[in-house]
C-alpha cells in the first residue's frame, strides 16, 4: 500500500524544506521548495518544483541543482514572481571559499518559462556589499508599482546586528 499524501506536496526522496514560491501564471500554479533528494537530513539543497492546475494532480518542472560555480555548495532559500510571460525565481547560492571555507553567499536567478523548463540560472550578486558578514541571504522578490523588479534580502552587518537590504 502506498501511504503517500494524495492532496498534498510530499518529496519523492530525502528531505521537503523551505517553501520558496507559489506562482500563479494563468493557467497552473507553480510550487517550488528547498529538498535535500539524498537522505531525510539537510543536506546541499536543490529547489523541487511542481506544476499544477487542481493541486490534486501534479506534474514536475525543471528543478534547480547546484551544479553552476555560483551555487557550488546548495540552492537556498528565495522567492519567486511572474514576469514577462516567465518564471524568475530568486535564491541564495552557496560557495565555500577555499581558503578558510567559510561560506560566500551568491544571490542568484533562475528563468523558467510556463511549462517548467529552466531556460537560464546567472549570478547577479556575487559578495556581501562592505560592512555585512557572509550572512546576506534568502532573497524575496516583488515588482514595483512601476514595474521594476526588487527584491529585500536578510543581512548581518559587521557588527553582527540584522538589518534588511533593498535591491
Amino acid at each position: 500500500k502506498d501511504f503517500r499524501p494524495t492532496y498534498h506536496v510530499a518529496a519523492p526522496t530525502g528531505l521537503l524544506n523551505d517553501p520558496n514560491g507559489l506562482i500563479f501564471d494563468g493557467e497552473h500554479y507553480h510550487i517550488f521548495y528547498q529538498w535535500f533528494p539524498y537522505d531525510a537530513m539537510h543536506g546541499m539543497k536543490h529547489w523541487k518544483h511542481y506544476i499544477t492546475r487542481d493541486f490534486r494532480t501534479f506534474h514536475e518542472g525543471d528543478m534547480l541543482i547546484p551544479d553552476e560555480p555560483f551555487e557550488s555548495h546548495g540552492c537556498y532559500s528565495g522567492g519567486a514572481i511572474l514576469w514577462q510571460d516567465n518564471i524568475v525565481a530568486f535564491y541564495t547560492g552557496n560557495v565555500r571559499r577555499a581558503s578558510d571555507n567559510q561560506r560566500v553567499p551568491h544571490q542568484n536567478m533562475a528563468i523558467f518559462d510556463k511549462s517548467g523548463k529552466l531556460l537560464e540560472k546567472r549570478c547577479i550578486i556575487s559578495e556581501p556589499p562592505a560592512g555585512y558578514t557572509e550572512h546576506v541571504r534568502d532573497p524575496k522578490p516583488f515588482i514595483t508599482p512601476e514595474g521594476k523588479i526588487r527584491f529585500v534580502v536578510g543581512a548581518q552587518r559587521n557588527d553582527l546586528t540584522g538589518t534588511a537590504l533593498l535591491y
